[in-house]
């Protein structure tokens, strides 16, 4: 029972959407700690603006504790938030935990988690992982007949085939790639419209990455799914999304589709972390890279910095970066493209020197344009294997590796 892929067009129809999206994790007083004022807070995220749409990739990029999961995790609702709004499908909504909306809404939205090892149940085999979330959905059919087409249909969808060999078996026995597939096809089951990929593939060998990225981009394309794609491998993000958002400290600094936000990116911090991406010309000096040098360290998200939170590390920094926080600005270039950040503010620039407020600024040389890539600094498009049926591309050398 194979299903067919078929190549539904994207729509702009918005499934999932986050306003104002904030969480503030209290840290725990002990002792004399609580009589010293109020209680202190983890920053994790503030302020996020994010649209799943159907049929469409979003991938959300930025370094280790930048607090991409934690937007999954509200996302899904599996964190109370501490402001801002969730809607599905234009109506808002607020679940807790383990009662009958929460289900329904688990029903609709659903979140593959980074080790597939870790989110299966290892005493339990295939079949049950997969039954248990047949029937928790109510998709288990009416007799056994049902159900076991259902777990075959489900195997197929993501590649395991002939089911049969894989029922039985336990997680250990398993590779990295077929068990993120199990967990896949756990999600798949519950028929959802949103599927929340908290990397994916960065628990798996570079040689199968890509084959778990094509079958997550055919099962987008077959049942028109919105997914939030989230990874620290900006190179990935622009051969698997359509629109790609940049996240620092907790806090949106870009976005737009894509193939304009890798290969012309504005905020300076995206640009780095396009700098930081290996590149094989550079071996060679026949590769130019963007002009901009790291200078520092992620900040606290205790005590996060006043205006832009960038801005101990960057070397544009200007007097108004230090005391105001910038909102979104649209850089021009390309539609709906845009950056928060006062570069791209003209009355900011006229007024004060990039660089002014940096604490390096001497060992970077300023771009022409914020917006400036050099051609030999663009991200490849990697080219896409075809993928097997047991998980693995057939050039396993042609996988993203940046």
């Amino acid at each position: 029972m194979t299903a067919t892929i078929s190549r539904t067009p994207a729509t702009d129809e918005v499934v999932l959407e986050a306003t104002g999206l904030t969480k503030h994790f209290p840290i725990r007083r002990r002792g004399r700690d609580v009589a010293r004022g109020p209680a202190r807070r983890v920053h994790a995220v503030d302020d996020v603006d994010i649209a799943l749409r159907r049929g469409r990739v979003t991938a959300l990029v930025g370094e280790s504790g930048s607090g991409k999961s934690t937007v999954a995790r509200l996302l899904g609702q599996l964190y109370p938030r501490t402001a801002g709004e969730i809607q599905l499908h234009g109506k808002s909504t607020r679940v807790r935990g383990g009662g009958r909306k929460f289900r329904e809404y688990c029903g609709r939205v659903q979140l593959i988690f980074q080790d597939p090892f870790a989110s299966l149940n290892p005493v339990h085999t295939v079949r049950y992982n997969l039954t248990r979330a047949l029937r928790v959905h109510h998709h288990a059919g009416r007799g056994r007949g049902d159900l076991e087409a259902a777990l075959a249909e489900l195997l197929n969808q993501v590649s395991l085939t002939p089911p049969e060999r894989y029922l039985s078996k336990f997680p250990h026995e398993l590779s990295g790639g077929q068990r993120q597939r199990v967990a896949i096809a756990r999600a798949l089951a519950a028929h959802p419209e949103a599927l929340l990929a908290d990397e994916p593939v960065s628990m798996l060998d570079v040689s199968i990455r890509l084959g778990v990225l094509n079958l997550l981009r055919d099962l987008k394309e077959q049942m028109r799914l919105a997914i939030l794609y989230i990874t620290h491998d900006i190179a990935s993000a622009r051969y698997f999304a359509d629109e790609t958002l940049v996240m620092y400290a907790g806090r949106m600094v870009e976005g737009g589709d894509s193939e304009t936000v890798t290969q012309s990116p504005g905020h300076p911090y995206t640009r780095l972390l396009i700098a930081s991406a290996p590149d094989p010309d550079q071996i060679t000096g026949t590769g130019e890279r963007f002009a901009i040098t790291d200078s520092g360290e992620p900040p606290s998200l205790i005590d996060p910095p006043a205006g832009c939170r960038f801005h101990p590390r960057c070397p544009f920094a200007m007097r108004r970066c230090v005391d105001e926080l910038p909102p979104r600005i649209e850089i021009g270039d390309a539609p709906d493209h845009w950056a928060a950040c006062w570069l791209f503010d003209a009355d900011t620039v006229a007024g004060d020197t990039p660089g002014s407020a940096a604490k390096s600024p001497a060992s970077v040389v300023a771009p022409t344009s914020p917006a400036a890539v050099p051609a030999s600094g663009a991200i490849p498009r990697p080219s896409a294997p075809a993928d097997d049926a047991g998980g693995n591309p057939t050039n396993p050398g042609e996988a993203v590796t940046r």
